[in-house]
């Protein structure tokens, strides 16, 4: 019976290193690319003005109607983004849940630590 209890204990660790690991990995790729990305999406505004401007040859007027859709178009990618984060932190919510019957009472407060944690860098990266 012992044997079982430390085998079970292996197992839940191994589970918590792996779900740790995944939980690292994800905020460190977001880490990585979300430094880049208002540079990205400003670049790639300014992009196309730019080539919009000159290959359709747009007058100032028309220009300035740009503008406001390249708004727009920087404003719903923002948004969908935003969706798409939600839909992370539900399934982080979800895997969290799934995860809690198999632990001990301290190991919860880990996981509980650990995923709070995670929670909070993915939602700072969002402002």
């Amino acid at each position: 019976m012992s044997h079982a209890f430390h085998s079970r204990k292996a197992v839940v660790a191994m589970i918590m290193i792996l779900a740790a690991g995944i939980a690292l990995g994800i905020v460190t790729g977001w880490a990585a690319c979300d430094r880049f990305q208002q540079r990205r999406i400003e670049d790639f505004r300014a992009h196309l003005k730019s080539k919009f401007t000159h290959e359709l040859r747009l007058t100032p007027d028309q220009q300035k109607t740009l503008e406001s859709m390249l708004d727009k178009w920087v404003d719903e990618y923002r948004a969908t983004r935003q969706r798409h984060v939600d839909d992370i932190l539900k399934n982080l919510d979800m895997q969290r849940k799934e995860l809690e019957p198999l632990l001990t009472p301290e190991q919860v407060r880990l996981l509980d630590a650990l995923h709070a944690e995670t929670v909070n860098k993915i939602k700072e990266k969002m402002r």
